[in-house]
């Protein structure tokens, strides 16, 4: 092989190899609530963090009080989902978390907030929106809401309450 071809093929490798280490799948993002985040054709925008109170007695008597020996705030957070790109994405509420002030992260608990992020297989152009509740700490505030978006991209998404970071 030419020296010429060796160093062609050398400086191919290269760039690929570059190309793929600048890729930024993986890294976190970092949005607001109200702002949408893109990964892997999906754009998902946490529209609203509210405390909640449920008007359902029989619920709400189920989660007054205490868990686990700790005072609880609820907080409903609106999530919207539009499925932009060519394949079937499959999600779950159980990707989804908020974190709160400690540094705790609490997964969704039962509500009767309407309508309910219900986990189904979201076709190319749907698009799912709804409800999720959260119970943390009344000791705490909530900080971000976070979203695993699974196989689609390496890292997470965070959509903070306040400044983005703090």
């Amino acid at each position: 092989m030419k020296k010429t071809s060796v160093f062609v093929l050398l400086l191919f490798v290269l760039m690929t190899i570059a190309a793929f280490a600048s890729d930024d799948d993986g890294d976190d993002k970092e949005c607001r609530v109200g702002e949408s985040a893109n990964v892997g054709g999906l754009s998902v925008r946490v529209e609203s963090v509210t405390p909640y109170k449920e008007k359902n007695s029989v619920m709400a008597e189920r989660l007054k009080g205490q868990y686990k020996g700790v005072p609880m705030n609820y907080y409903a957070v609106e999530i919207f989902i539009l499925n932009g790109s060519r394949n079937s994405f499959e999600f779950s509420p159980y990707q989804f978390s908020l974190a709160d002030t400690n540094g705790d992260e609490h997964q969704w608990c039962i509500s009767t907030r309407e309508p309910k992020l219900e986990g189904k297989v979201l076709n190319p152009g749907m698009a799912a929106k709804g409800f999720l509740v959260f119970g943390i700490p009344q000791t705490s505030a909530p900080e971000k809401v976070v979203f695993d978006p699974a196989y689609l991209y390496d890292g997470m998404v965070y959509f903070y309450t306040g400044s983005i970071g703090q």
